[in-house]
């Protein structure tokens, strides 16, 4: 074993500082070996975005203690990890625990030895069930879904949210209901993955569903994905569908010869769309027009 000092494992500021969940976590450390007296213990976070295990913090196990359970975990999958939902004693006094937020999402493992326990079931079976006390704490504490959570706490409580990652996979927030169109598989979460793929995903966009619904979505990038968040939004200022094509093209440089051909339409009903949009916007030049479609997402994401 070594020393008492706290061992901050993998995550950091990039400049340096240990991050506030690693901090988290050698806190609660610190606050349970008054609950149950230790010798050893970690805790490791479960990312379901990565969906892969990371030590935050240690106290009392040495190099290849940490290294035995990091391999352990590197073949885990939450999915995998029913048969660790009670704590286990592996030897004499050694408990492992899945822990939970308060809605029941799995958030990561904490292994603890502890100093002075019985060898009798009865002394094991009494660390356990403290450390069953505190395991909802424990594992809200710990959830690395606060900060994608976080990023929408600003967003109207109608708007439904989601984490898309690049393969187009959907990780739910713990607070935010994703809705039908931010499910996997949906259009929704395949458009956006590959609009990141091409590097064309704006921070705000305007997208229309299989039944001809506007919703107003609005983009986060949290490596490795983006926090997506989508709310049912009508067109604002009178403008139709085709309109936001054309402002869409205008938003992306094209000119008006450019967008008729993209469009597949005459150049003459390009330039009364074009004079359409900038009297309903109010604006003066297509530069504004484009500049305002930017900042309030009345661009689309992709178009016909």
């Amino acid at each position: 074993m070594t020393d008492a000092s706290y061992r901050f494992v993998g995550v950091a500021h990039q400049d340096g500082r240990s991050a506030p969940l690693a901090e988290i976590a050698g806190e609660l450390l610190d606050l349970l070996s008054r609950l149950v007296p230790y010798e050893a213990a970690s805790i490791s976070v479960y990312d379901p975005m990565t969906r892969s295990h990371q030590t935050v913090a240690s106290v009392g196990y040495d190099a290849s203690a940490l290294a035995w359970l990091d391999e352990w975990m590197s073949g885990l999958d939450a999915s995998d990890l029913s048969e660790y939902a009670q704590p286990l004693i592996w030897h004499d006094a050694a408990v492992t625990l899945r822990m939970y937020s308060a809605d029941g999402r799995y958030t990561g493992i904490l292994h603890l030895s502890a100093a002075d326990t019985s060898a009798k079931a009865a002394g094991r079976n009494a660390v356990a069930d403290q450390l069953l006390r505190v395991r909802s704490l424990i594992g809200g504490l710990i959830d690395t879904m606060r900060l994608p959570s976080q990023l929408t706490a600003d967003m109207p409580a109608s708007a439904r949210g989601a984490v898309v990652l690049p393969d187009a996979t959907v990780v739910p927030l713990p607070d935010r209901m994703h809705g039908e169109h931010l499910r996997n598989g949906g259009p929704l979460p395949e458009a956006i993955a590959a609009a990141a793929r091409r590097n064309e995903l704006p921070e705000r966009f305007r997208w229309r569903d299989e039944v001809g619904g506007w919703h107003l979505i609005q983009s986060r990038l949290l490596d490795p994905g983006f926090v997506i968040t989508e709310d049912d939004a009508e067109l604002p200022h009178g403008l139709t569908a085709r309109e936001l094509d054309v402002l869409t093209l205008i938003a992306g440089g094209l000119t008006n010869p450019q967008i008729a051909r993209m469009l597949v339409v005459s150049d003459k009903t390009v330039a009364k769309h074009v004079e359409h949009v900038l009297d309903k916007l109010g604006c003066a030049s297509r530069a504004a027009a484009a500049a305002l479609a930017i900042r309030i997402g009345l661009i689309q994401l992709a178009l016909p």
